[in-house]
Order: C-alpha cells, then sequence, then structure tokens
C-alpha cells in the first residue's frame, strides 16, 4: 500500500489512486483501486476525521487490450468526532471519478473525441464501453459544446463548403428533414477538410443568416464556396459572400454526367424498341455497367460493354455520351491548371450537342454556366475535389439541385367516360384522315421522347423506289453501322490515338503479362 510507484499502478494511469488488485470475470477485467489519501478533514469544524468503514463503487474504464475494464473503488468513509458539528460523515470524492457516475472522466473524453473526431456512431461507442447511448451522448454534448464554441476553430478558412443532407426520415408524424453541412475546405494551413457546423434547413435564409453571423474579417477571408446545384445555396453564397468564386462540387459534375448517359440510353432505348427497357433487353441489361469508371472494368466487362453498345446503340449516340461522362470524370484528374482545365470542358461538352435530345425543364445549370463552375474547381492551390463530403452514396437521387425540390407524385385520377369518348373520337378521326395504311398506327412517344421520324421517312422512301441522299445528312453516320466490329464502333466515336495522347481513356485495358 506504500508502494505507490508499482508497475501496476503505472499502468492504471490514474493519479492519486493505486492498484490493489487485478482478476478477470467474465471477460472483462477488474481492477481494484484506492485513493492514496489516508487522513481527511472536516469541511464544516476543521477536524481531523475518524474512518468510518468503505463503500464499493463501480465505474468503467477505458478498454486495456481490448477487453472491457471495471474500476472497483473502495471509497473510504469519514466521520466528524464533533457532536456539535452539523457534518456527520461523508465519502471521498475525486475529479477521475465523479459521484454517481457509471463511466470515469477519461473514459468519456475518449467517447467524445471518437464521435466527434473519428465520426464513428454513437451505438457503436457505447457498445464498446459497455454503456447506453444516452452516457455516451452526455458526453459528447459536454466536452463537444466548449469545442463548438471556440472562436479559434474557425479560424484560416479559406474555402468552404454547403450541401444539404438527410437528418430523419419521413414518418406519420412528419416529412423527411434535412440538414445543411458547412465544411471548411483544405487549403493553407488546412491538410483535410473539417466540419464547421450544421443547420436545420436547407433553404437560403439559413445559410445566409449563419454566414451574416460571422465576424465581417472572417467573411472577407473566405475565397471559395463549393456547392451544389440547388439555387438558393447559389442566391445565399452570392448575397453573404459577393466577392467570393462560387464553384460546382465534383461530385455534382459527374453526378449530371451520368445522368445525361441514363436520358441518352432510355432515348435510344424507345428510339429503337418504342418502349421501356426490360430485363432481356441489352441496353438495360448494361446500364449499370455503363455507370462504371473504365478504370475498373476488367477484360470481360469491357467484352461485355462492346456487345451492349453494338447489340442496341445502331446510331452511336449512347457511345458518345459514354465516352465523354468518362472524360468528364478525368477532367479532375487529368487537368493541373485552370486553362487546361476549360479548354478540356469545353471539348467535352461541344460533341453534346450532336445527341441532344428533346428540350424539357432543365433540373441544373446551363451547360456554359456548368462549364465555369466546374473549370473553377480546378484552379491551383484550391481544395481537392471529392473532400467536401465522404457520404454522398448515401444520398438519394431525387434530391440534386433543383429551385423547386421534388416531392412524392401523387396517383392520377381516372378521365370521366365523356372525356375518354371524346379522346376516342378524336383519335378515329386522324385515323381516317391519314394517308398511311389501316393496320400502321402512327408512332407513339412516352416520356416527352420523340421517335426517330427521320429514320421512319428514310424507310418510307426506300419502299416507293425514291432513293437518294439524306437532306441534311445526319443519317450518313449509322449507315453500315451495324455490319462494323464493337472495337471499331468505338472507335468510331473519336481519334483514340489523339484522345489517349491529350491523357484520355483507352480502348480496352493493356493485357497483363
Amino acid at each position: 500500500m506504500e508502494d505507490h510507484g508499482s508497475a501496476g499502478t503505472a499502468m492504471l494511469g490514474l493519479g492519486g489512486f493505486v492498484l490493489l488488485g487485478v482478476s478477470d470475470a467474465d471477460g472483462e477485467l477488474e481492477q481494484v483501486i484506492e485513493t492514496t489519501a489516508d487522513s481527511a478533514w472536516c469541511r464544516g469544524c476543521g477536524v481531523r476525521a475518524r474512518p468510518h468503514g468503505r463503500r464499493l463503487t463501480v465505474v468503467r474504464d477505458l478498454p486495456s487490450a481490448g477487453r472491457p475494464v471495471l474500476l472497483l473503488w473502495l471509497k473510504r468513509l469519514w466521520r466528524c468526532p464533533e457532536l456539535a458539528c452539523e457534518v456527520v460523515t461523508w465519502s471521498e470524492t475525486s475529479e477521475a471519478l465523479r459521484p454517481r457516475a457509471c463511466l470515469s472522466e477519461r473514459a468519456r473524453r475518449e467517447a467524445c473525441r471518437l464521435v466527434g473526431e473519428d465520426g464513428m456512431d454513437v451505438a457503436a461507442v457505447a457498445l464498446g464501453l459497455g454503456v447506453g447511448w444516452a452516457t455516451v451522448m452526455r458526453a459528447v454534448r459536454e466536452y463537444g459544446t466548449p469545442l463548438v464554441d471556440d472562436p479559434n476553430r474557425l479560424a484560416g478558412v479559406v474555402a468552404i463548403g454547403v450541401d444539404e443532407t438527410s437528418f430523419l426520415a419521413a414518418n406519420r408524424r412528419h416529412h423527411t428533414e434535412f440538414v445543411t453541412g458547412i465544411v471548411a475546405l483544405p487549403g493553407p494551413g488546412r491538410a483535410r477538410a473539417q466540419l464547421l457546423d450544421v443547420i436545420p434547413g436547407r433553404t437560403r435564409t439559413a445559410v445566409q443568416q449563419w454566414i451574416c453571423a460571422r465576424d465581417p474579417a472572417w467573411r472577407r477571408a473566405v475565397t471559395v464556396c463549393s456547392l451544389d446545384p440547388f439555387r438558393g445555396y447559389a442566391s445565399a453564397l452570392s448575397a453573404s459572400l459577393p466577392h467570393a468564386t462560387r464553384v460546382l462540387d465534383a461530385f455534382h459534375v459527374v453526378r449530371l454526367g451520368l445522368a445525361a448517359v441514363d436520358d441518352v440510353r432510355r432515348r435510344v432505348q424507345q428510339q429503337t424498341l418504342g418502349r421501356r427497357g426490360h430485363r432481356e433487353d441489352p441496353l438495360y441489361r448494361g446500364r449499370r455497367l455503363l455507370r462504371r469508371t473504365f478504370t475498373t472494368l476488367n477484360q470481360r466487362q469491357w467484352t461485355r460493354l462492346e456487345h451492349t453498345l453494338a447489340a442496341g446503340d445502331p446510331t452511336g449516340a449512347l457511345t458518345q455520351a459514354w465516352i465523354v461522362a468518362q472524360e468528364l470524370m478525368l477532367l479532375y484528374k487529368r487537368s493541373h491548371d485552370l486553362a487546361g482545365a476549360r479548354h478540356r470542358l469545353w471539348r467535352i461538352l461541344g460533341p453534346l450537342r450532336s445527341f441532344r435530345g428533346p428540350r424539357a425543364a432543365a433540373s441544373g445549370p446551363h451547360p456554359r454556366r456548368l462549364a465555369r463552375r466546374a473549370a473553377r474547381r480546378l484552379h491551383p492551390g484550391r481544395s481537392v475535389p471529392g473532400q467536401q463530403r465522404s457520404h454522398r452514396s448515401r444520398q438519394r437521387a431525387d434530391q440534386e439541385g433543383q429551385a423547386v425540390r421534388a416531392r412524392l407524385s401523387q396517383p392520377r385520377q381516372l378521365p370521366p367516360a365523356a372525356a375518354a369518348q371524346h379522346r376516342a373520337g378524336l383519335a378515329d378521326r386522324a385515323l381516317a384522315g391519314c394517308a398511311c395504311h389501316p393496320d400502321q398506327r402512327p408512332l407513339t412517344t412516352l416520356g416527352g421522347v420523340e421517335p426517330d421520324t427521320g429514320a421512319a421517312q428514310q424507310h418510307d422512301g426506300a419502299a416507293s423506289g425514291d432513293v437518294g441522299e439524306p437532306v441534311d445528312g445526319s443519317h450518313q453516320r449509322s449507315v453500315d453501322v451495324g455490319s462494323q466490329c464493337p472495337g471499331q464502333r468505338l472507335r468510331q466515336a473519336g481519334d483514340v490515338a489523339a484522345v489517349q495522347q491529350q491523357g484520355g481513356w483507352p480502348l480496352r485495358p493493356a493485357p497483363s503479362g
């Protein structure tokens, strides 16, 4: 008991305590401890106290070698010998082990660090320490609140990122609740991204009020703002940080490119088969393969991709869209300066006009504005793309930038009988006035996609013996496409050698060995 410098006490690491013994009980380490103080004084009258017994207190501590640890504190009880003193008995206390606490203070600090710095779930930390969720959350609030309120936490921020996250799923009591995260992007003096604050809601007012509440010197130091295509965030940043450069997040740029590939795939499916994709259709079977980065494809997947495009893409529009999307993924890796990024981006966006579908209400920014914002993201010395958020895979596909967020679609009601008869009469009169064969029906549309009327007119001209050149030459490229091999069809979309010289995508990976 006098040997306070023993090896066990040194391994315990609690100041003012000595280790008396260690035992193993049901896979947990039980460490019997007591304080080094062997005397006490009455806090009421100042007389030397007398021992009044012991009381066992069980407190959980940090795990040791992956095993849970229980501290069995033999707490001393003291009694005042003066009969006239108001203080009769009391127990000893310690700052390392609070009264009526189930966790030691160092375990509570470590729980806050695991949740706040390492990003672990509260439930996972509680399971590792052997306590409840509420116990860990109280420790996180107590030790985390001073860190959040520290004004030095926002010092040195030159680039911020703004994006929303689904915080609480919808149920019968409330709708889906969203929060807006403010992130400090990597820059001078900051090696990695850091979450600054989480704001309830995803509106312009919430973001603008948070930024305006900061110090004017802090607002002047912010020069770059990364955001998604949501117009509300852009308006808030332009009003509160007018001098800062607004850039589009790399994740949303690539996501818009892959969405264009899906749109072209559906349009080609409608033009070739006149219906939606089924399980046995080649384009529908390869829809997930078309969204993969070409650097992750093996030889078997490349062969499957070539067969998919050869069987389901007679015009080559989907092939061009896929190449453009792959070049867009490589834009952030192969460009090293702002001028080169802009030139490469305009070279990518140029072919989009050749297979652009029917005009519809745009769900994102204009292509020119998209080009400017995406190119700014590659300015030298700025933040690295893709570090703003690491959990974007959990984001729903219907949450990206729209001024009016998408709501749940309401079921359509059937038209009344009079309206149905009226429509049937209009259809009969239209068929009666048509000069085509009675068995032929007019081409239908689905989902706002127009049919390929040019191919139908060319077929009618060939059947009637009027064979000639197309008026605008738009169908010359589709001639003899079906007779080409898959490799020639992919090479026809662009000069592969020139693309490879500029750091583009290879036709197929080099054979191993």
